[in-house]
């Protein structure tokens, strides 16, 4: 299973203001996502979004001003991909920061190297957590999001490819894994933060089930 977007306003799931390991501002992260895309068409569809009036901590979507290409915010600096993300397919999508200075944030699409570039640091804000949603600008995902994951590390390009072939984020990096949401839809409430960290999300409006799960493998919890 994996929890599907119906690309409409205050649909969503989201954890308020967290100010523990989700309000990153350290020089290394990555977000991992598997996404199925309905359509790319009206206006942009974020995947995971931090941010509010006071900046974008951090932002990860399909920009449709760009035709579909993956986009990675950090502050006022974007991060585009060649490729344009399909609908109608499940995608794996994934963005690694390791440090500061040229080309140190990579952006990978089902497992390789489609862009790179220079970011800057996260900086703080008290934006909420947002999944399938980017509130602020009134913009919201249609399709389906699963497996989830974001750690304080940048991951490498062998780890990348890893979870593209479905390994389970459980499996990657675990010490440095500061969120994980496999995204089943088993609650109606929510998604649980299976990384251990307690930063469970809430369901918003409407979230539903999709029939068509990712191909994510099965993982144990350590």
């Amino acid at each position: 299973m994996a929890r599907d977007f119906p690309g409409a306003a205050t649909n969503l799931l989201s954890l308020t203001n967290p100010i523990g390991l989700l309000d990153m501002t350290g020089a290394s992260m990555t977000i991992s996502a598997w996404v199925r895309l309905d359509t790319v068409a009206g206006v942009s569809r974020p995947f995971v979004a931090k941010r509010n009036a006071g900046g974008i901590q951090y932002l990860l979507r399909v920009k449709t001003a760009t035709s579909g290409r993956l986009s990675y915010f950090i502050g006022g600096t974007e991060l585009l991909s060649a490729a344009l993300l399909a609908t109608g397919a499940w995608i794996h999508v994934c963005v690694s920061k390791a440090g500061t200075g040229t080309n140190t944030t990579q952006m990978y699409v089902n497992g390789s190297l489609d862009a790179q570039g220079n970011m800057p640091n996260p900086a703080d804000t008290t934006a909420d957590f947002n999944i399938g949603a980017d509130s602020y600008e009134g913009s919201y995902c249609d399709g389906q999001i699963q497996d989830v994951a974001l750690w304080n590390v940048g991951l490498t390009a062998a780890e990348v490819a890893a979870l593209a072939k479905g390994v389970s984020p459980q499996m990657v990096r675990r010490a440095n894994l500061i969120a994980h949401y496999a995204m089943w839809g088993a609650s109606s409430a929510g998604e649980i933060d299976l990384s251990g960290n307690g930063q469970n999300v809430a369901v918003v409006g409407a979230v539903g089930v999709g029939a068509n799960p990712a191909p994510v493998g099965p993982f144990v919890l350590l």
